[in-house]
């Protein structure tokens, strides 16, 4: 038994020492200027760390990890300008903050989204990411298309103008929302052909134009410790038949259900309508969705506001990442003498700093 114990731990180690690391700046600082060329490069399993810049779109064909340095205007950003598409031969993908912005019309046609998981596609992760479709029309932010399985968590849907969709999901298919925030959408998920879909929304914020519907989809799911704001008269709830409320809240009107509560954007520190780089979900100090939600939601420690019990975004300063920080150790300062002592010995002192993922 402790030999076959032993054997599985080296296989273990050997299959860790294998992944390998890419970096992609396209400042020339790195070996990889472009995001598709490091993944033809990777192997699956392997890790691409992508510096502060801006790049083209890219498809991820394979399991991999995909690390940002989330959306800050303060140089720390890592913006995608394109497409990103992740198809079925890329099981148990993760893509991490990523500020993903797209200019393209909504059609019936999935790539017409910000970001793609293509169909068969499964444990799909996509953390802290800001998805943004700037099209002058109808737009969609992300798509899931057809038995795909994919899990959001401090995500951020926007679109500029135009009939907007944040995450559209298509039949058999399972989608997991995890404190993100809908901004500006007039249907914040989206499906009629969803035979076999269960979606699962908890410590979402949804806000939409005038008075459209935080879901529009025929699949069963539950939304819970939810918010849903409307920048005029209430959000409507009569666009999803199959979607059960659970200790959730709603402007003017609230959401069906007995344990729901009525509230307004001043529940929030600053809500900022459809500005959401700017608006900040934490909740105020006399929010009435303070403790409001279900008791034992997600268990774990206290959030920086009060408790996971909150209605509401919970986790972090921003649903998509905290203050521009990369999700990867970085170096933030470096001092060095102007000149060298007389014993020929310089010191150099360096403070460096991890992402919230580490």
């Amino acid at each position: 038994m402790k030999s076959l114990l032993v054997f599985l731990l080296m296989i273990l180690l050997f299959s860790i020492s294998e992944a390998a690391i890419f970096r992609v700046a396209n400042g020339g600082t790195q070996p990889y200027s472009q995001v598709q060329p490091a993944i033809s490069a990777a192997s699956a399993g392997d890790t691409i760390l992508l510096f502060p810049g801006t790049y083209n779109g890219f498809i991820v064909n394979r399991r991999l990890v995909i690390i940002g340095a989330g959306t800050s205007d303060l140089g720390e950003g890592t913006r995608i300008t394109g497409v990103v598409e992740v198809n079925d031969a890329a099981d148990s993908t993760e893509l991490r903050s990523l500020w993903i912005q797209t200019a393209v019309n909504t059609s019936y046609d999935s790539t017409s989204s910000a970001l793609v998981i293509h169909s068969g596609a499964m444990e799909i992760l996509v953390w802290r990411c800001f998805m943004a479709n700037s099209g002058s029309s109808a737009v969609r932010c992300a798509w899931a298309g057809n038995s795909t399985n994919s899990q959001w968590v401090q995500c951020v849907f926007w679109t500029s103008l135009g009939s907007a969709f944040g995450l559209s999901v298509r039949s058999s298919s399972f989608a997991s929302l995890t404190s993100c925030a809908f901004s500006s959408i007039n249907y914040g998920i989206e499906g009629n052909n969803t035979s076999g879909t269960i979606i699962s929304a908890r410590h979402c914020v949804f806000s939409v134009p005038n008075n459209y519907s935080p879901f529009s989809t025929t699949a069963y799911g539950t939304a819970e410790n939810c918010a849903f704001l409307a920048s005029i008269g209430s959000p409507s709830y009569t666009g999803a038949a199959n979607i059960s409320y659970s200790y959730c809240a709603g402007a003017i009107t609230a959401p069906p259900g007995a344990t729901n509560l009525v509230t307004t954007s001043a529940a929030f520190q600053n809500f900022v309508w459809n500005n959401p780089r700017t608006s900040d979900y934490h909740l105020s100090a006399t929010s009435n969705l303070r403790d409001a939600g279900r008791p034992d939601s997600l268990g774990g420690p206290p959030d920086l506001d009060s408790t996971r019990a909150d209605i509401g975004i919970y986790g972090g300063q921003h649903p998509f990442v905290d203050g521009g920080i990369p999700d990867y150790p970085f170096m933030i300062r470096l001092d060095a003498p102007f000149t060298v002592p007389q014993n020929g010995v310089m010191r150099i002192w360096a403070r460096g700093q991890v992402g919230p993922g580490y």
